[in-house]
Formats: C-alpha cells, sequence, structure tokens
C-alpha cells in the first residue's frame, strides 16, 4: 500500500510538472506590427570646389505652372527647410542676403498598375467508403486575380551660388509606392535624401526611411530643440534662434569636439547682432554658465532683469570671443 501511495505521488507531481511546462510553450507571444519602409532612390552631385559653410539660402520653384506663393509649395518648401537647417544651413527672404538659390521641382507620375493570379488550395482531398468502393473527392482550389497600383514620386533641388549662377549642388529623390498624396510620401523621400545634400554620391543609392520615423518627423515638424529667444515679460529679446551642436554641425563647421549650442539665426536689430553675434558662432558660456544644452542660456535670459548684463563666450574660427550687451 505505501508503494502505491509514493507512486500515485510521483505520479501527480509529474502531470503538474508537465502541465506547467505546457502552460509555459503556449504563451502568446505580444503582437508587434511590422515595419513599413519607403525606398528611395538618391543620385547626388556637388561641385568639389564650392565653399558650403554658413550659407544663407532662398528656395524658387523651378516648375513652370508653380509659383513660390503656392500654398503647396511652401509647405514642401518648409520641410527641405527642416533639413537644410540640419546641414547649417540658414534660410532667408530676400535674394540680396543669400548666399545661395535652391532650386526645386516635385511631382508624380501617372499610376502604373501590375496584375497578379493567384490559385488557393479552399479543402483537401477526402476519400470515403461506399460498399466494397472507396469514393475520392479531389482537392478544391480557388483563382484569385489581384490588382496593385503605384506612383512614381520624385523631389529635384539644385542649388546655385547667387553671385555668379554655378550650379554648386544638385539632389534627385525617386522613390515608388502606392500613395499618389506628395503630402505624405515627400516627407519621407526628403528624410532619405537629407544626408547626401550637398554631397556627391558617385552613383545612384538605394536609401530606405522607416515610415513616420523620427527622422520624418524632424522633416515634418523642424529639427528638435532648437529655441527662440523671444520676449519675457517685456524685456528686449536677445534675437537668436540656436539649437544643440549636431554631427552635422560639427561636420559643417570642422569641428572634433562637441561643446556649445549653434546659433542659426539672428534678428534684426537685435541686442544679439549689436554684441556681435553671427550666424554659426557657438555659445560656450552664458554669463559665466557652460551652455551646452540650448535651455539654459534661454532661462538666463528669462532671469535676468531690464538693464542686466548678459556675457557671453563665444568661439568663431578657431578663436574664443567674449561679447557683452545690456538688455533694455
Amino acid at each position: 500500500m505505501k508503494r502505491i501511495k509514493t507512486a500515485v505521488l510521483i505520479s501527480g507531481i509529474f502531470t503538474i510538472f508537465t502541465l506547467l511546462l505546457t502552460a509555459c510553450a503556449t504563451t502568446p507571444t505580444p503582437y508587434v506590427a511590422p515595419r513599413n519602409y519607403y525606398h528611395v532612390s538618391v543620385d547626388s552631385i556637388a561641385d568639389t570646389g564650392a565653399d558650403l559653410k554658413g550659407k544663407t539660402y532662398i528656395i524658387s520653384s523651378a516648375m513652370k505652372n508653380v509659383s513660390d506663393n503656392d500654398l503647396q509649395f511652401k509647405e514642401f518648401a518648409r520641410y527641405v527647410g527642416n533639413a537644410l537647417s540640419q546641414k547649417g544651413y540658414n534660410r532667408v527672404t530676400n535674394k540680396e542676403g543669400a548666399d545661395l538659390l535652391v532650386r526645386m521641382a516635385y511631382g508624380i507620375g501617372s499610376p502604373k498598375t501590375e496584375t497578379s493570379t493567384n490559385t488557393y488550395t479552399t479543402s483537401g482531398g477526402y476519400s470515403y467508403p461506399v460498399g466494397w468502393t472507396w469514393v475520392h473527392v479531389p482537392p478544391t482550389t480557388e483563382t484569385v486575380t489581384t490588382k496593385k497600383t503605384t506612383y512614381a514620386r520624385f523631389l529635384i533641388l539644385e542649388a546655385y551660388d547667387s553671385k555668379n549662377h554655378s550650379q554648386v549642388w544638385k539632389t534627385t529623390l525617386k522613390s515608388e509606392g502606392s500613395t499618389s498624396d506628395l503630402r505624405i510620401a515627400l516627407p519621407h523621400i526628403i528624410a532619405a535624401g537629407r544626408p547626401y545634400f550637398e554631397t556627391n554620391t558617385g552613383q545612384k543609392l538605394e536609401v530606405k526611411v522607416e515610415s513616420n520615423g523620427p527622422e520624418v518627423l524632424q522633416i515634418k515638424k523642424g529639427p528638435a530643440n532648437t529655441h527662440s529667444i523671444g520676449q519675457f515679460t517685456g524685456k528686449e529679446r536677445l534675437g537668436v534662434t540656436i539649437a544643440p551642436l549636431t554631427q552635422e554641425h560639427m561636420k559643417t563647421l570642422g569641428l572634433d569636439k562637441k561643446e556649445g549650442i549653434v546659433v542659426l539665426k539672428i534678428a534684426e536689430n537685435s541686442l544679439a547682432q549689436e554684441m556681435g553675434v553671427q550666424k554659426q558662432d557657438l555659445i560656450l558660456a552664458v554669463n559665466n554658465k557652460v551652455t551646452n544644452e540650448p535651455q539654459v542660456l534661454v532661462e538666463e535670459i528669462k532671469n535676468t532683469e531690464s538693464g542686466g548684463e548678459i556675457l557671453l563666450l563665444i568661439y568663431r574660427n578657431g578663436k574664443q570671443i567674449h561679447l557683452s550687451g545690456h538688455l533694455r
């Protein structure tokens, strides 16, 4: 009897262990949505002898029937501007203040429809006996014809020196996909091409970018952490637009150390202009506080009373420069 009880106990433990293993093995795997990508052909060429540092630019239409004031053109020009700002470029509103004229053309081709036919098995064959005879039923199939429509989309950017009108660089971007809405497709296309603006790829490159990924959102909304030092409780603004120092800025400015914040724009008749701050300056410190983040400068200006002194430590052309001014 004792042996029987032991055997039953062991059998019960084994059964519980087996059930636990089975439960673990059948735990459902969380669903992960598949990622979608835009595939973009990038072909870029640049004049290797051109000076591309610290360029200001305007964007103009290269399309016969689209003016610079067209609302869709303005939207797409803003996307391109967001991409160029990440390359250290500064957009201006008049030709007199521009180093470059960037001409932009975009479009979409006629729809291309491909038809495919596939045959699927809807049920397997089977057999059953009737008396002394077996009856065989063959498998059933269904033939399905599907149509897929795609559109060729493109964007062309050409940059010209505003003084001698020579072409400085040109980038051609092409993509093919199911959407014919350029407002959806172009931010993805621009995001894929942005790293290659003003460069010479030497050949066509195939680049993919995740649908609505962070690079695309930057093109739509502009670079993250870009600050404009404006009005604070009636005090005069400093008059600069600043951003964290990125790898693109470091490359443009020829830097090997990530230090300071970069000045993207200077407002006309602002305190910064009076102090002598220039575009592409690096602000290393404000009132002796290190400024590796834009928020440091923002808070210091915000907390300085009217008439208070602002001290800036600037890095420019390999030298450190001290500038000062008073908020009014």
